[in-house]
């Protein structure tokens, strides 16, 4: 059997053994060379003969070495490290563009981050149902006040953040960081805000510029960019669907310029949605 072996990487029969049920899961097979020069290709689903006595009675696999494939393996060392999981600095190592340059606005969402990570998923969820009771209660208010900001701010956030903790867990199969097994759906979680959202977001607002000074909204990393479309595409949606529930749609063209598009000039500005950073 012809196998180019300059795309894979030598891999020991323990690590082999470690990594076995993520390459099952991932359908990775594995290419063994033994003493003769004799290679084999071995299936994702037949890892486990690797282990056995009958594996090193087979003339074919006896003082086999073993290869997967380079990048892989590259890519589940870089991850599969356990100890580095509830790290702060190895979050930001993966997810880069979430690390601020505002110092005030890095620091306040780092604190947020060790927060999370120093909690289990059921703290988690409930931090984030907590907040929506919270959400749920300000709506009661005749405006959308600069502290149901402040929370929708923290609940994005945080649900930003742990979606991401939620891809390194699952890269990695730790059983720990893997939020199927605790029956989490965050479409759900998401959901609510955003009903919660929709009601505030058809009253007026507390303070105008109240967006430019909240955490969540401020920042130039990629979950405050997000935070401001979020809120950006309620309002837009709020907006059309009162035009279109007033029976004006086939006038939108003809308003434009003097009706439309001041209205997304308005928008824009109340929370800033393109953030440029200036060096």
């Amino acid at each position: 059997m012809e196998i180019n072996l300059d795309n894979y990487a030598l891999i020991s029969l323990d690590k082999l053994k470690d990594y076995k049920d993520l390459i099952q899961k991932d359908k990775i097979e594995i290419i063994s060379k033994n003493e003769y020069g004799i290679v084999n290709a071995v299936p994702y689903n037949k890892v486990d003969f690797l282990f056995t006595e009958d594996c090193k009675n087979n003339i074919l696999f006896n003082k086999s070495e073993y290869y997967i494939y380079k990048s892989y393996l590259e890519m589940i060392e870089f991850f599969i490290d356990p100890n580095s999981l509830n790290s702060k600095d190895y979050f930001y190592s993966i997810f880069t563009s979430c690390k601020d340059p505002i110092e005030s606005v890095r620091k306040t969402q780092e604190k947020m981050l060790e927060d999370i990570l120093s909690m289990n998923y059921f703290k988690r969820i409930e931090n984030i149902k907590n907040l929506i009771l919270e959400l749920e209660i300000e709506e009661n208010r005749d405006k959308f006040t600069c502290k149901a900001a402040e929370i929708v701010g923290e609940i994005l956030i945080k649900l930003g953040l742990m979606q991401r903790i939620n891809v390194i867990g699952n890269i990695s199969d730790n059983e720990l960081f893997d939020s199927n097994n605790f029956n989490i759906n965050y479409e759900e979680l998401l959901r609510s805000v955003a009903e919660s959202v929709f009601v505030l977001l058809n009253k007026p607002y507390e303070k105008n510029d109240m967006f430019t000074n909240t955490i969540g909204f401020t920042g130039y990393n990629i979950i405050d960019h997000s935070n401001r479309l979020f809120i950006n595409i309620i309002e837009y949606m709020i907006f059309y669907n009162k035009n279109i529930n007033m029976g004006i749609l086939s006038k939108i063209r003809a308003k434009w310029k003097n009706e439309y598009m001041p209205y997304y000039d308005k928008i824009s500005k109340k929370i800033d949605l393109l953030k440029i950073q200036v060096n």
